[in-house]
């Protein structure tokens, strides 16, 4: 799955946005080695209005706070190195 400007490209419906079976199908296919149940979790994450659907907004809305989330754990554990050198 490629995520652009005008939504996830891989996606069959051709409306911008992920059905559960799309969802896991692209997820498949990218061979992440991921259980059933872990696709469903994270579409439940990132389906913030909860229709079944990842839309681009809703991908990119979580991927920024995943991304914001990563950043801060990275300061922490940095600072954390830096107090113990």
């Amino acid at each position: 799955m490629v995520v652009g400007e005008s939504g996830p490209h891989g996606e069959g419906g051709g409306n911008g946005v992920l059905d559960r079976q799309e969802f896991h199908d692209c997820l498949e296919s990218a061979d992440l080695g991921l259980q059933p149940y872990e696709v469903g979790m994270l579409l439940d994450v990132f389906d913030a209005n909860e229709d079944g659907k990842m839309s681009y907004g809703e991908f990119t809305d979580m991927a920024y706070e995943v991304l914001l989330q990563a950043a801060r754990e990275k300061a922490i554990v940095e600072a954390q190195m830096a107090a113990w050198e």
